[in-house]
């Protein structure tokens, strides 16, 4: 009897770890004073851009933006204008691009994220690292020989994810994902391997279906965003990867758009774009107020 007792003691409380609730989505007070209702300030013409999946601003390159387009598109990265229109095409040579989805920046390097995995099931995943090119007028193309990689694998098992983003302050990147019910949040520093290495979850956010994030270089403001929402976090100096598993401050108001995976900070603002590609795949900005 004694011994059927320390069973069921012992059973129970590992029912109990393993039924451990997940954290509930609370509801997140909407914030309309800090920037301006979403203005269409130009519509992509270029047809090279089918399906925009990241984006971030440029640093050596004023008034414009690195994106890129979903899977099963070439490794190649476009500089776009404010009115949308391209001015340069870099082509990542012997780069993979089974399914890029983000792009960050620190400095003058970019950090371009192979990581979509719709089904879970990829051995390991791949952030690139290159130093930014400096367009001029009498170039429109450019092939890159030379660049970085990372190979990572989650310890918790493969997952999908779609965001990328590069805290500034504590110099990691940071993954979130966007299946899960509650999505897992990673930060690293930039290690160039051959082999993969294991990451391992921070955190959890009450969220889900997380497509895009940035963080704004000079005062640690982060955007995330799903389908449906912009999540916010006010200025800090605190590391990114605790303040998001603690969940946003705010949500944004936020013009609904069709597949939106790319949102990016500006001096002014934040800008967003669609992935889809249609006569309608319009550049949203942000105005701070």
């Amino acid at each position: 009897m004694l011994n059927y007792s320390k069973t069921a003691v012992f059973l129970l409380v590992l029912l109990a770890i393993s039924c451990t609730p997940k954290k509930k989505e609370v509801k997140i007070e909407k914030n309309k004073s800090l920037f301006e209702k979403g203005l269409v300030v130009a519509t992509i013409k270029g047809k090279k851009i089918e399906e925009a999946s990241g984006l971030v601003n440029s640093a050596i390159n004023p008034g414009m933006f690195w994106t890129h387009n979903d899977s099963g598109a070439d490794a190649k990265l476009f500089l776009i204008d404010q009115e949308g229109n391209i001015h340069l095409k870099v082509f990542l040579s012997g780069a993979e691009s089974f399914d890029w989805e983000d792009i960050a920046r620190h400095g003058a390097y970019l950090y371009i994220a192979d990581m979509g995995d719709n089904d879970a099931k990829r051995e390991h995943i791949i952030i690139y690292k290159i130093k930014e090119p400096r367009w001029d007028s009498l170039q429109t193309q450019l092939t890159l020989d030379s660049f970085e990689q990372m190979s990572l694998q989650y310890a918790e098992g493969a997952r999908d994810a779609e965001s990328l983003l590069f805290d500034h302050r504590t110099q990691e990147l940071i993954i979130v994902t966007k299946r899960e019910k509650n999505c897992h949040v990673y930060a690293f520093p930039f290690e160039p391997n051959i082999d993969p290495i294991a990451i391992a979850s921070k955190g959890t956010l009450p969220a889900t279906l997380f497509t895009a994030g940035d963080i704004n270089s000079s005062t640690g403001e982060i955007l995330l965003k799903n389908y449906k929402k912009i999540y916010y976090w006010e200025a800090s100096e605190n590391p990114a990867v605790l303040r998001i598993a603690e969940g946003p401050d705010y949500t944004l108001p936020y013009k609904e758009e069709p597949q939106g995976e790319a949102i990016a900070w500006t001096d002014e603002g934040f800008v967003t774009l669609s992935e889809r590609k249609d006569k309608k795949q319009k550049f949203y900005f942000y105005e701070r107020k």
